[in-house]
């Protein structure tokens, strides 16, 4: 794979937030010319990785902004990770989240019908498909539903990405991406983060007694799929929609995730409470949907190099460790790339 990204124009949009900004480190290192476009300065990976990519502050909803970058860029591959994925963004309004997921991609493709050469993955969140009973998690096929602001975002932007891609036979894919950690994850909705946070702080980790299954994925895991669909999308057309998450046999109940965080730091404790009530220091109370990857891991030939219990291990090694950011970030994209077959 880093002969195919070698030199190649990649346009990553959201490099400032945190799967975005791990896509680029990788990028960078497989030696593709990265082009960061956001909304906000670096911080977080980006900033840590400060020098590494070019970055332009701008926003996706922004045509005009959007049209200047592309024509100056004329990438090869656009990432477009810009999206507001998570239910929890209680303080985004309607405006802004359909700006973000549903204006923007739409600047993308109007953008996209003039370099028609260019491919473009856009990536959602998980929580777009129609909840039913799913014995072995929601693959593509499954009916796209809302019952939320950000999940209807995504699933109009997603219908609307598929029909300007089909009309006017432009390069596109949808990745449709499960939760992630790994070293640098601060974010509220990162359900890893919050148990590391609570333990820092000498808090118990309270969950509901209930067991329910979490699909969670290192995040190098997550960059990696992302990089096989792009190189598939642009040499050989793969457009559609894609899930990429953790194998459905990766999945833990929560009680399970905890208590390895805690067995790997060797300290802090967990509070099981009861599944009636709606105590707001409850742990991730109603986990994200799972979605079945194997379309992903059939066509893309993508295979995640770590499992969960050994992403997990290296992720609360490097925080005890207070490994240097910038440094942690090389390492784990060498350490991955020694494992996967293809990058």
């Amino acid at each position: 794979m880093r002969s195919y990204f070698e030199r190649k124009k990649v346009m990553v949009i959201g490099d400032t937030g945190y799967n975005g900004g791990w896509l680029a480190a990788f990028l960078t290192e497989l030696g593709a010319e990265v082009e960061g476009f956001s909304k906000d300065e670096p911080r977080g990976i980006s900033a840590a990785c400060s020098g590494r990519w070019n970055h332009t502050v701008g926003d996706v909803a922004d045509l005009g902004k959007l049209r200047a970058e592309i024509s100056r860029i004329r990438p090869d591959i656009i990432y477009n990770l810009a999206a507001v994925r998570s239910p929890q963004s209680a303080q985004i309004s309607v405006m802004e989240a359909f700006a973000t997921n549903l204006t923007g991609n739409l600047n993308l493709m109007e953008c996209m019908r003039e370099y028609p050469e260019t491919a473009a993955v856009i990536v959602n969140g998980v929580n777009i498909y129609r909840k039913s009973k799913q014995a072995y998690g929601y693959d593509e096929e499954q009916p796209l539903g809302a019952d939320d602001v950000i999940s209807a975002s995504m699933g109009s932007a997603e219908l609307a990405v598929e029909g300007v891609s089909e009309q006017y036979q432009l390069l596109t894919a949808t990745a449709r991406l499960a939760d992630t950690f790994g070293p640098g994850d601060c974010r509220d909705d990162s359900v890893v983060a919050r148990i590391i946070a609570a333990i820092e702080c000498g808090e118990p980790v309270r969950i509901q007694s209930e067991k329910k299954a979490f699909q969670v994925q290192h995040t190098l895991c997550a960059v990696h799929g992302l990089l096989s669909l792009g190189k598939r999308l642009h040499c050989e057309g793969y457009v559609g929609a894609y899930n990429i998450g953790a194998a459905l046999f990766e999945q833990r109940d929560l009680r399970w995730i905890v208590d390895t965080i805690i067995q790997e730091m060797g300290r802090g404790f967990v509070e099981e409470l009861p599944c009636e009530g709606e105590a707001t220091d409850i742990l991730m109370s109603d986990p994200p949907l799972t979605v079945n990857p194997k379309r992903a891991f059939g066509m893309l030939r993508f295979k995640p190099a770590w499992g969960l219990q050994e992403a997990l291990t290296r992720t609360v090694a490097l925080h005890c460790q207070n490994t240097d950011l910038k440094s942690a970030i090389r390492g784990e994209i060498e350490q991955y790339r020694k494992l996967a077959r293809d990058i």
